[in-house]
């Protein structure tokens, strides 16, 4: 599947497996351009396809993104999921924001692969061995080769003008409709 897009992964760690689509000059080559941010009424905004997301990413929206992160743990009772899920190996985690999710899930679950992906690399640099950050839109074509066995969403709000494709594109892309399905 080639749709023109190019995943840009934020991390300049090595490749993780065969999920990694893009190359390393593609990746060089617009590493550079996604963190030149726009700035605007005294506020901070992503710079890839910019103005797709109506919120900022400065110090203060990533305070309250970390307010909203401890919000969903005390609603879910300390746990970062509800779903029943049994030995993970690849999870994805959309519209990751500070990657809090995405690095609590890998410290819990050492064997899996936590493939996180925003708008903005907003991200820390130093994470668990087991999660890599991608910049990259979700409401674009997915090219991910292989399927996940659980894909993370929420606070999407405002995000995705398309939720009937989002959800087809995640379930394209579950590894549990692909067992269904053989």
């Amino acid at each position: 599947m080639t749709s023109g897009k190019e995943v840009i992964e934020v991390d300049s760690g090595d490749d993780y497996g065969s999920n990694f689509v893009a190359t390393d000059s593609e990746v060089t080559s617009l590493r550079s351009s996604i963190a030149d941010y726009i700035y605007e009424n005294g506020r901070r905004y992503h710079a890839y396809h910019a103005g797709s997301y109506w919120g900022s990413n400065d110090d203060k929206s990533i305070d309250a993104m970390e307010i909203c992160h401890h919000l969903y743990r005390l609603l879910l009772h300390g746990q970062l999921y509800l779903t029943p899920i049994m030995n993970p190996k690849r999870v994805l985690d959309i519209g990751t924001g500070t990657g809090s999710w995405a690095i609590e899930f890998a410290d819990v679950h050492p064997e899996a692969t936590v493939i996180g992906t925003d708008l903005s690399p907003i991200q820390p640099n130093f994470v668990p061995p087991n999660v890599y950050f991608e910049v990259d839109d979700c409401c674009d074509e997915w090219l991910y080769k292989t399927p996940f066995d659980f894909i993370h969403v929420r606070g999407l709000y405002g995000c995705v003008a398309d939720w009937g494709r989002f959800y087809q594109q995640a379930l394209k892309y579950a590894s549990v409709t692909k067992a269904a399905a053989t």
